[in-house]
């Protein structure tokens, strides 16, 4: 199975609350939101095809910060 696969497979894998977490976690560390904002901008963006998966890839395969 490719790294795409991987990637959708595990996201099909969680429930609702668990992708709005994920994507909280997303939101907070990728752009310094309180978690507040971060759950407000998590549920605006759940429901956008694919767009968990672009996020989850992004932070795979981000590099260094420094």
């Amino acid at each position: 199975m490719d790294n795409k696969n991987n990637i959708s497979s595990f996201v099909n894998s969680l429930d609702y609350f668990e992708q709005i977490n994920l994507l909280i976690t997303f939101f907070q560390a990728d752009k310094g939101l309180s978690r507040k904002e971060a759950y407000s901008e998590a549920l605006d963006k759940v429901s956008e095809e694919g767009f968990i998966e672009y996020k989850l890839k992004q932070a795979i395969k981000m590099g260094p910060t420094v």
